[in-house]
């Protein structure tokens, strides 16, 4: 798994994990420098808004993000989260001063 984000990557790099209770919970890898700011206003997409958590430091310069969640496509929901925090990244300026932060 990849962990950098170049100015043509279209999403960040991402896992689902299925739980027995029928939610899901994705994680996705983002640069540890700006995991505080990403979790600051929730991901709008797919008509719902998804709120993340720093999960943990998966190595010195990336952490994890989640968010739970029911969808009955799971690997499709964080597939447009992914490529949200890839814009969020991106524009790291927005991160902090945009409403929505994005």
């Amino acid at each position: 798994m990849t962990t950098s984000i170049s100015p043509t990557s279209n999403k960040v790099p991402f896992f689902v994990l299925h739980q027995e209770d029928g939610q899901n919970r994705a994680l996705f890898t983002v640069p540890s420098s700006l995991a505080s700011s990403l979790v600051i206003h929730p991901i709008l997409c797919r008509g719902s808004s998804f709120l993340l958590e720093v999960e943990k430091e998966a190595q010195a310069q990336t952490t994890f993000l989640s968010t739970v969640f029911y969808s009955p496509n799971p690997e499709e929901t964080a597939n447009e989260i992914a490529t949200r925090l890839a814009i969020r990244i991106g524009r790291p300026t927005d991160i902090v001063s945009g409403i929505f932060g994005f």
